[in-house]
This record gives C-alpha cells, structure tokens and sequence, in this order.
C-alpha cells in the first residue's frame, strides 16, 4: 500500500483535511499519523531527522514542505489557498483569536497582540510576506507538476466541496468511493456557510479573495510583486 502525503499550510482548512484524511485512513486501514494527534513532527525532518522511520501510511497534514523518503512512489495531495487571503487570515488569527501553544511557535504576549492590532493587517500582512513566499515556492518548486501529486485549492473546496471531495478521496484504497463522498458531502455541507464575520473565531471568513476587502490597494500590488512568479503556477490571478 502506497504512503499518502497530504501537504498545506495553516488558514487553509488544514483542521477539516485532517478530519476527513483521518477518516479516509480509516477506512482504508492505514496507520495515520498527524501533528495533531502529536505522532509525528510539525516540520518532519528539518525537525527530527528519524520522523518518517518505521512509519507508513497517511500523514496529515504536512503544513510544511519536507524531503520525503518515497517522494516518486507515494500518493501525494496538494491543497493550497491564495496566499494573500492566507496572508489577511493570518492577520486575524495571530491578533486575535489563536490560542497561545505554550511551548510550541506561536505562544505571543497580550502586548504583542495589541502591537499586532496598533500596527494594522497591511503592516503586519507585510512583514509575514517574505516568509510565505519561502513556504510557497517550497512547493512550487518540489511538489506542483509531478505526476503523483494531485493538486487542489481551498478556493475550488468552497466553490464545489462534493467535486473537491472526490479528487481528495481518490489516492485512498476505498471501495464505494462515490457512496462514501456523498456520506461525506452530507455531512460537512454547512461547512462553508457564509455567515456573520466575527473576528474572534477559528473560522472567521471562508469566502475566497478576501485580501480584496481586507488589504489596502498598495499592500495588495506588494504582495501581487511578491507572489509573482507563484500565483501564476497556481491559478491565481495578479
């Protein structure tokens, strides 16, 4: 049975990839593995050089690009979102409604968080820039365009969640596949509900090209020079 990869970022529904990739694995019969569960590391190698020995099966989510051992045999899926609304989200999340992880990379004081909001979501989405255009290219560079990766956008989950499903579900060693994304479909069809904007949830926006609401004009061009050469590769438009 072929290992199967699910690569994302955060504030890309990284949370719904794992529930469903953990239920498909299920199904399937794989071992799974998820930093969520915390059996397996957030940055893979670059974190613990030993983090794929002896273990096999569905990994998910990988919110980082990593060396993989079976890179040209395993089923890969890549899902990834404009990085400028990952960008606006961000914003939101950082500032006001992610819960420090003590311990862990994200742990800021309430006085950073006042910083963050004093500065405002151009200035901060500015600073994050640079980082995410690393995080991106990763992935443009070593997954898009390989024959066993199969590459999909939050923007077609939202606009079309049973059509994003059956592309998702399709590396899995399921029988009944169409039975098991109309069960599924069914059950996360509120998901993606458009319903009052409230900052201080999880799940503030799911509509897609929020930058546009959110982002002055000269912070949108400086991220559209940023992104350049990426958003092109990815379907996006400048």
């Amino acid at each position: 049975m072929k290992n199967i990869y699910i690569f994302t970022t955060h504030k890309a529904a990284s949370m719904l990839l794992y529930e469903i990739g953990r239920k498909l694995a299920r199904r399937a019969g794989m071992p799974f593995w998820s930093i969520n569960d915390k059996t397996f590391p957030e940055r893979g190698p670059a974190e613990d050089p030993n983090a794929f020995d002896g273990k096999t099966g569905c990994f998910c989510p990988l919110r980082f690009c990593m060396d993989l051992p079976d890179v040209d045999e395993a089923a890969i899926i890549l899902h990834l979102r404009d990085p400028r609304d990952v960008l606006t989200s961000m914003f939101f999340s950082q500032a006001y409604s992610h819960p420090p992880v003590p311990g862990g990379t994200f742990n800021p004081t309430d006085q950073d968080r006042q910083q963050w909001r004093e500065a405002g979501i151009d200035a901060h989405t500015r600073t994050l820039a640079d980082r995410w255009v690393k995080r991106y290219q990763a992935y443009v560079d070593n997954m898009l365009g390989r024959p066993n990766v199969t590459f999909l956008r939050y923007e077609d989950m939202v606009a079309d969640f049973p059509a994003w499903l059956n592309r998702f579900v399709e590396p899995f060693p399921i029988p009944d596949k169409p039975v098991l994304v109309g069960k599924l479909a069914h059950q996360y069809r509120n998901n993606f509900d458009v319903g009052p904007e409230d900052i201080y949830r999880h799940k503030r926006q799911v509509t897609p090209g929020d930058h546009k609401r959110k982002l002055q004009p000269e912070t949108i061009a400086f991220l559209n020079d940023k992104f350049a050469a990426i958003l092109p590769a990815l379907g996006y438009e400048l």
